[in-house]
């Protein structure tokens, strides 16, 4: 009886992770997804604790060391994806006139001047600006929502 109440409880502890692995690959957002992995060691700790054989501690513990690597995993996956993404992503001007300041505020000097259709190069992102850089090498600042990624 112990034995098959172990066996019954790991299985669910495996249905649980499979479960969950399947909601966090398809359907969560990727830039959610350490939320569910977070949920799932939480679980994992709880399963840990609150198991009263071995066999519960050990699905518990094993749950737990598999959600903090894939989180940990995600994590990294996460960072390297979003500095690709910001890396040197082109974008168009779709401002009639747009200044481009020398740094990611309202009050800073006014750098440039750039017209619709033009052409920039995204090197960064701060707080709802872009620095851009364009053809000639010259860099400065906008507003994000006065260029278009392309």
């Amino acid at each position: 009886s112990n034995i098959s109440d172990s066996m019954s409880f790991v299985s669910m502890a495996y249905l649980l992770f499979v479960l969950t692995a399947a909601v966090f690959y398809y359907l969560v957002p990727k830039d959610r997804q350490w939320i569910v992995l977070l949920a799932l060691t939480g679980a994992a700790v709880v399963m840990f604790r609150m198991g009263r054989s071995a066999a519960q501690r050990k699905a518990g513990f094993g749950t737990g060391i598999a959600a903090v690597v894939l989180l940990a995993a995600t994590s990294l996956l996460l960072i390297a994806s979003e500095r690709r993404y910001n890396a040197h992503a082109e974008a168009i001007v779709m401002e009639q006139a747009l200044t481009v300041k020398g740094s990611p505020e309202q009050q800073s000097v006014d750098k440039l001047l750039l017209h619709e259709g033009t052409k920039v190069v995204i090197l960064d992102s701060l707080r709802g600006w872009y620095k851009i850089r364009i053809a000639d090498g010259t860099t400065g600042w906008c507003e994000e929502n006065t260029i278009e990624r392309i």
